[in-house]
């Protein structure tokens, strides 16, 4: 018995309607990126590259070892004292930051005030004082530094004079010297020839 020809039309017909198999896609182009300034990369799977945080450091608490915050208070007034004085003598003068570091640098593993050991505050006044008092020993400290300069005397006189025989000498001395009553009347070389007058006394001790 012969095929029917429309019989052999519909199979052929259904035949060539079935759906066609797809390759798989290369996951390689599906990939995603995301880094950690926020930029993504086109694609299918998610990688995420982020910047490791920082260290924490630790925050630096003050205890009974160390220096209180009322010299801390002295030691920052002398610094900024310091920095000011380099600033009008000096050509090329430092600024706070390398102040405090050289403060900084008389002690072992100290990065702040805060870490001072307590029996230090002595040494880091010492040695502002001392700083300060070899920017005033420049010549042109009693002209550029006027103000400050006659400060400094005045209190480093007045410091070591508070004794009754050393405040009696420190009259006579510009009395019959200089024909003054008080530092306030002496010329700028006459109180520095008081002051020295008055270091020397102190040396001999």
């Amino acid at each position: 018995m012969s095929e029917d020809p429309k019989d052999k039309i519909v199979q052929l017909f259904k035949e060539g309607t079935k759906p066609k198999r797809r390759r798989p896609q290369s996951r390689a182009g599906n990939a995603v990126s995301v880094n950690g300034n926020g930029n993504v990369v086109a694609g299918g799977d998610v990688h995420y590259h982020l910047p490791s945080p920082p260290a924490a450091r630790p925050k630096v608490r003050p205890g009974i070892e160390h220096i209180t915050a009322e010299q801390r208070a002295i030691l920052r007034k002398l610094v900024e004292e310091v920095a000011e004085t380099e600033a009008r003598l000096k050509r090329s003068p430092r600024g706070f930051s390398s102040v405090y570091s050289a403060l900084f640098n008389q002690f072992d593993e100290v990065k702040k005030l805060e870490q001072i050991p307590l029996d230090g505050f002595e040494q880091a006044r010492s040695y502002l004082y001392q700083r300060r008092g070899q920017l005033n020993g420049m010549r042109s400290a009693p002209i550029k530094n006027a103000d400050q300069w006659r400060k400094t005397r005045y209190a480093y006189i007045k410091v070591n004079s508070k004794a009754p025989e050393d405040a009696e000498a420190l009259d006579r001395y510009i009395r019959k010297n200089f024909n003054a009553g008080s530092l306030t009347e002496l010329a700028n070389d006459e109180l520095e020839r008081a002051y020295r007058y008055i270091a020397g006394r102190r040396n001999k001790r």
